[in-house]
């Protein structure tokens, strides 16, 4: 499983947090895609998304280990999974 914080940074309020948390979940919950991983649940104190767990990781993470990696087919697929409409 892998979690997502959400911290508080300098001069922000908890209220601002969980505006940016409520929306990113919201975003989330309408994707359907096989490349981008479902939300398995969250947690409000504090404040986490949980999700399942990538054994390459995030796709930057991929892209730095995978030097011959295909950026632009990447982008693209990212590009068209989140497109407006879609979500």
């Amino acid at each position: 499983m892998s979690v997502r914080n959400f911290t508080l940074d300098y001069g922000d309020t908890l209220a601002n947090v969980l505006q940016g948390f409520r929306g990113e979940v919201a975003a989330w919950a309408k994707l359907d895609h096989p490349n981008i991983l479902r939300c398995l649940g969250l947690m409000v104190h504090p404040v986490q998304i949980m999700t399942g767990w990538m054994s390459n990781g995030q796709a930057i993470e991929y892209v730095q280990v995978h030097k011959s990696a295909d950026r632009v087919r990447l982008v693209r697929s990212l590009a068209f999974a989140t497109r407006e409409g879609e979500f």
